[in-house]
């Protein structure tokens, strides 16, 4: 697959997301933009006479000016904690973006199975991990009273800002669930209306039942209960009970024409 189509495929997947995925999607960028404005940003700390960033406060030259000298009194391990922490939190964050488009754009199948783990997992972490570098750069700012003309700038808001990106993420999946990745087909969509049992053939290949006319054909896995669920391929196959094993299995395929299932619909006969 060439680079064009795996990017047409990575679009045609996106658009076919939920609207909970795409929101989590674009809030997720943002959260990652946040960060990045912030950690390179020049405004961590700031006074009258002087403002500085994160970066420079833990490789600060030794030849201090006045505007800094008084960053010297106190320990800077502090300092390299919450940059350590930055600095994990951007790489968290590059991954989990990075992870959701290749999952995106490889197939529906594997991005309906995996990116709403990857999304949940990713999420909390670069949220808990960007929250503790403001918390200990905070918690350690205001503790030394060294700095009484000191305050924290803008740059130091943006990463909170950018740690409540990520957490609302997390947030977003855990409350909605995120079910079904990607849109179930219309009512109207003609691969949904396609009947299952159109032959005697067919009938054969998908289940050894051997119902009689009238009977509702029972499930081609467990051959107990009805057949209740339809998939996007339009073959009513299986039973609710199995079409969610499928779902939740590595092979989230048709029975019958082992075709990637890519929606899935309760039917009531």
């Amino acid at each position: 697959m060439s680079v064009a189509d795996t990017l047409v495929l990575g679009i045609d997947n996106f658009v076919a997301c939920t609207g909970c995925i795409k929101c989590t999607f674009w809030i997720l960028l943002i959260g990652m933009i946040l960060q990045i404005v912030g950690f390179k940003g020049n405004k961590w700390s700031v006074s009258t006479t002087s403002q500085h960033g994160l970066h420079y406060l833990c490789h600060r030259p030794t030849d201090m000016d006045v505007s800094v000298l008084c960053c010297d009194l106190f320990d800077t391990g502090w300092l390299t904690a919450a940059y350590v922490c930055q600095v994990v939190g951007l790489v968290s964050s590059s991954a989990t973006f990075i992870s959701v488009l290749l999952f995106t754009c490889s197939s529906r199948t594997r991005g309906q199975k995996y990116t709403r783990r990857i999304f949940q997992n990713l999420a909390l972490f670069t949220g808990s991990i960007i929250g503790s570098s403001a918390a200990i750069y905070a918690g350690y700012y205001w503790k030394n009273h060294i700095l009484q003309d000191h305050h924290l700038g803008t740059s130091f808001t943006i990463v909170v800002l950018a740690c409540l990106s990520f957490l609302t993420v997390w947030l977003i999946i855990i409350v909605n669930g995120c079910t079904g990745y990607f849109e179930e087909a219309p009512p109207s969509c003609p691969t949904a209306q396609t009947p299952l049992l159109s032959s005697a053939s067919q009938r054969d290949r998908t289940t050894s039942n051997t119902s009689t006319r009238g009977q509702i054909p029972t499930c081609a896995i467990c051959s107990e209960n009805q057949r209740d669920v339809i998939f996007n391929c339009g073959h009513l196959v299986c039973c609710n009970t199995c079409a969610t094993t499928l779902q939740n299995s590595d092979s989230y395929i048709c029975p019958s024409c082992r075709r990637p299932i890519t929606s899935q619909r309760r039917v009531y006969i």
